[in-house]
């Protein structure tokens, strides 16, 4: 029998996003949707800069979520992160992110977009929860480069 919560490597990653999606019915993943198709439903709700961004960073980033209210809409970036719930009480621990995730949540941010770090921690027993920050105000560290593994 496996583990998840043992598991390295990029497969818990991908299951916390599709977790996240689960309960978010809004959030579009980049890896499940071809851009292209993503511009064609969403393209009036963004600028051209925005555009742009997005296209040259589609797989950069984890998640997108529009949100729409009456006249107003938000449309926010999401990181996407995993954890085991037994070690996410301890705050030694920071969420890691690259150097090129924290380049374009910035960029990001900077053009307009919302930014959120969402991690899936997961518990026991097919158990999980989801935490949702800021970006900017959440409790992450530079991870090394090269440091993520392959499936």
């Amino acid at each position: 029998m496996y583990n998840l919560q043992s598991m390295r490597g990029r497969a818990k990653g991908t299951i916390a996003e599709c977790m996240f999606r689960l309960v978010n019915k809004n959030l579009v993943l980049t890896r499940l949707l071809d851009r292209k198709l993503f511009f064609r439903f969403y393209g009036s709700c963004l600028t051209h800069q925005q555009m742009m961004f997005l296209d040259k960073n589609w797989l950069s980033i984890d998640g997108i979520e529009i949100k729409r209210c009456r006249a107003q809409q938000e449309i926010i970036l999401y990181e996407i992160k995993s954890k085991n719930r037994k070690y996410a009480s301890n705050n030694r621990w920071p969420t890691k992110v690259t150097v090129n995730s924290c380049r374009i949540y910035k960029v990001a941010k900077h053009i307009g977009f919302q930014t959120k770090l969402a991690t899936v921690m997961f518990g026991e027993d097919w158990n999980y929860s989801i935490n949702i920050e800021n970006f900017d105000d959440a409790y992450w560290t530079i991870d090394k480069p090269g440091k993520f593994g392959r499936f």
